[in-house]
């Protein structure tokens, strides 16, 4: 179905493809910024350097790579010895030292 044409519109709907290009751009942004808000609230307090630089979403792939991140040693050894307290039979014997990707 085509909506029918109004006065002064071109006949052709068909986008040019640098506007589809400006599109798919625009999609792959609001795409990132979703992911890195979800990414902030999941994981962002165990992870330092976590921002759109750091992401690169490829959308209609599905891939996403994370890079130049560094652990938040602190955050995740806090972590552990709070679960360790909650439930001390299920407690393993690590601790983090360093950590990055």
């Amino acid at each position: 179905y085509q909506p029918p044409l109004y006065h002064g519109e071109r006949q052709s709907r068909q986008q040019s493809p640098k506007s589809l290009h400006h599109c798919s751009k625009k999609t792959n942004s609001m795409a990132k910024n979703a992911l890195l808000g979800v990414l902030e609230s999941t994981v962002g307090k165990y992870v330092l350097g976590l921002d759109a630089n750091s992401l690169n979403v490829a959308v209609w792939s599905g891939k996403i790579e994370l890079s130049n991140l560094q652990l938040n040693v602190q955050a995740i050894n806090d972590e552990l010895t709070r679960r360790a307290q909650a439930a001390p039979n299920l407690a393993l014997p690590i601790r983090v030292v360093t950590g990055h990707f």
